[in-house]
């Protein structure tokens, strides 16, 4: 009988999860960082607010892409190869 998911499937299937999620909380999080911008006409507000955005954007894709990369190098990964 054929599995559902063959070794190795699994953990590509798990990170493409986690970069679709991390895509979609970095689409919600740049909607809320516009609602907050809105009211400020300075420019100067507008770059913090625009810098403390990439900031916390870069902190999540950097978290995303360890435990992508923790997947495919943990021991639990080379168990399914």
């Amino acid at each position: 009988m054929r599995e559902l998911f063959p070794p190795g499937e699994l953990t590509e299937f798990a990170g493409f999860v986690a970069a679709v999620n991390c895509g979609l909380v970095i689409g919600i999080m740049y909607d809320l960082f516009a609602l907050l911008r809105k009211p400020f006409k300075s420019a100067v507000t507008t770059g913090i607010i625009d810098l403390l955005y990439y900031a916390v954007a870069m902190v999540i894709v950097a978290l995303t892409l360890l435990y992508i990369c923790l997947l495919y190098t943990s021991d639990a990964a080379d168990d399914l190869i």
